[in-house]
């Protein structure tokens, strides 16, 4: 039976102030609208001093502008220059015909802003963009201003038109508002009527105001399926499966063949370009029918959670129903995993582990604080070069082909002497690789033909891990029995204040007494799931680690990578003459380097 887990948003994980910049116009040089200007700029100074929460960056201002053209307006178009540059959180200005007084210029500007993810306050029409709503709005708004603009513009050719019957306007050239008769020569009012752009874009603001509407009914709908549990699949790009008749993926079997070896060659170390060399080389086939194959096509099937059973819904959103663009949901909304809900074709333990040695080969860093070379890179050819250590100064070994007098030797040496000399490692020594893998091979035989000391250690720890696991879901459980009590008995309580059986203000003291304890079981709840995940870990790698040892117990073994990199966790080189191993699950031990 499938289990649903929500992952609820992130938190808002912005440590700066919101960043706000103000915007001013005034629309002639007149010395009233002068002071207007030096008004706009005090005003926004002294409304963000001290603010705890939001700074002023900016005061953008065009004096003596109209407001019909952005082209003309340098601060506004160095303002949304800021913007998209990363500067501005947030822009506020008086009123929508001060932003604007071209409906067109307008949207186009709140929109691209919008899509940088910053947020426009009209403080005089009480309209922000952070609400969807507002949109329509401000179209209104908008189109007053640009009516407003040619109201002016037809005041000024009423204006020509007389001063042109007193006889006091020439006209060489063709004054705005006016055209030429073809046939007379004669000019002649221009008498198209600017009202019906603003009726058009009034109409079209309605419209998109309906479209917002259903397409919030529409949201609305597909994310209660998801609340409920209700898995919409898509698998027409995913290897392996299949639409069956019953609406459920069903499997492939060549197909998960295929996927299946994807998995099992990441864990013997393959390294995901080498992956899709040897795919590529077999002729396996893509869900697209190509046979060419890309790290990025085998990433994608190690990362997806569809082949483990399971089921991760809103892994994308739609920003808007304007622009339509498609999202990746980095933790803006609620996500739900759906454990179980269809066949799967990797078992959990494999799937765990890849995901775990997917995290570990991404870690992979600097090794102490004296390393002066990073090699924060994989590499899937020798399982040396990533666990043999420098044991002074904590840098990785490579593998090094020496040349003398015509013979070969391959030794392995610190990145660090290699690349400074003894400038910051001053004694580590070179080894000789066909007497470490000696060493390395000694050492595992060791372990392997010992009395089983080793791995009788390994199984009590299995043993412990599992118990320490099953003790963790009892508690788990019985925290998550009582949330559901707490909720029932916080439902009964609201039942008895509706139904006036009770006082509310008797109330209160019960109400806070299932808050404040619910508070703290929530707590105490994912504490205990992230020591269950970790118990499960360490069953996981520790069973792993028992699998490999039971293949060679009792038998010698020539070196293999595939079985250092599944059994030990580091070598470090002590001397020429001594290495210090770790096998995975904690056990150490000392091993001589022949001379």
């Amino acid at each position: 039976m499938s289990r649903m887990i929500v992952i609820p948003p992130s938190a808002d994980r912005s440590d700066h102030k919101l960043r706000v910049a103000a915007y001013c116009r005034v629309s002639s040089n007149h010395s009233d609208q002068e002071n207007s200007y030096e008004t706009q700029v005090r005003y926004f100074s002294s409304l963000y001093n001290g603010s705890q929460t939001e700074e002023l960056v900016g005061i953008y201002a065009d004096e003596g502008i109209s407001g019909t053209s952005l082209g003309n307006r340098v601060s506004f178009m160095k303002m949304m220059q800021d913007c998209r540059n990363g500067k501005i959180d947030r822009i506020v200005t008086k009123s929508v015909s001060r932003f604007a007084r071209n409906t067109k210029d307008c949207l186009v500007a709140i929109r691209e802003l919008k899509d940088l993810g910053i947020t426009v306050s009209f403080e005089k029409e009480n309209i922000d963009t952070s609400r969807l709503s507002d949109e329509m709005m401000i179209t209104v708004m908008g189109g007053l201003a640009q009516e407003e603009s040619h109201s002016i513009s037809k005041n000024i050719r009423w204006s020509f038109q007389k001063r042109m019957a007193d006889g006091s306007l020439g006209h060489a050239r063709v004054p705005y508002g006016y055209k030429r008769n073809p046939k007379t020569g004669s000019l002649v009012i221009d008498t198209l009527n600017m009202t019906s752009e603003f009726i058009i874009a009034l109409y079209g603001s309605f419209a998109q105001a309906e479209s917002e509407s259903i397409s919030k009914n529409v949201t609305w709908g597909i994310e209660k399926q998801f609340r409920e549990g209700k898995v919409r699949y898509n698998m027409s790009t995913v290897l392996g499966y299949r639409m069956g008749d019953d609406g459920k993926p069903v499997i492939v079997k060549s197909e998960a063949e295929t996927v299946r070896e994807v998995f099992k060659m990441f864990l013997d170390g393959m390294t995901l370009q080498g992956i899709a060399n040897a795919l590529t080389a077999k002729g396996a086939k893509r869900r697209s029918g190509s046979s060419e194959w890309q790290k990025t096509n085998v990433r994608a099937i190690l990362k997806n959670e569809k082949y483990v059973g399971d089921a991760i819904l809103q892994k994308t959103y739609t920003k808007d129903c304007i622009t339509h663009k498609r999202l990746i949901n980095y933790g803006d909304k609620t996500k739900y995993l759906i454990h179980d809900c269809h066949v799967p074709i990797i078992d959990r333990d494999t799937y765990n582990r890849t995901q775990q040695e997917m995290a570990r080969r991404s870690s992979i860093r600097q090794k102490s604080s004296r390393t002066k070379t990073e090699q924060g890179k994989y590499s899937g050819m020798y399982a040396l070069s990533e666990i043999l250590i420098c044991g002074e100064c904590g840098s990785q070994y490579r593998r090094v082909t020496w040349n003398s007098h015509g013979h070969k030797l391959i030794v392995w040496r610190c990145i660090n002497r290699l690349d400074h000399g003894n400038r910051y490692c001053k004694c580590s020594p070179s080894l000789n690789e066909e007497k470490l893998h000696n060493a390395i091979v000694g050492a595992m035989n060791e372990i392997y033909m010992s009395d089983s000391s080793f791995l009788e250690m390994i199984e009590q720890n299995i043993g412990c891990a599992i118990t320490e696991s099953d003790e963790l879901g009892q508690a788990i459980s019985k925290i998550e029995n009582r949330l559901t009590e707490i909720e029932k008995t916080r439902d009964d309580l609201i039942q008895l204040v509706t139904t006036g059986a009770i006082a509310i203000e008797s109330a209160d003291d019960k109400f806070k007494a299932l808050k404040d304890e619910e508070s703290y079981l929530r707590s105490q709840l994912t504490t205990l799931k992230t020591k269950a995940e970790n118990s499960d870990d360490i069953r996981l790698m520790l069973k792993t680690i028992s699998d490999e040892l039971k293949k060679y117990s009792g038998s010698l073994l020539d070196y293999d990578d595939m079985a250092v990199r599944k059994t030990i966790e580091c070598i470090r080189v002590m001397s020429k003459t001594e290495i210090e191993i770790t096998f995975k699950g904690g056990f150490e031990m000392k091993a001589a380097v022949g001379k």
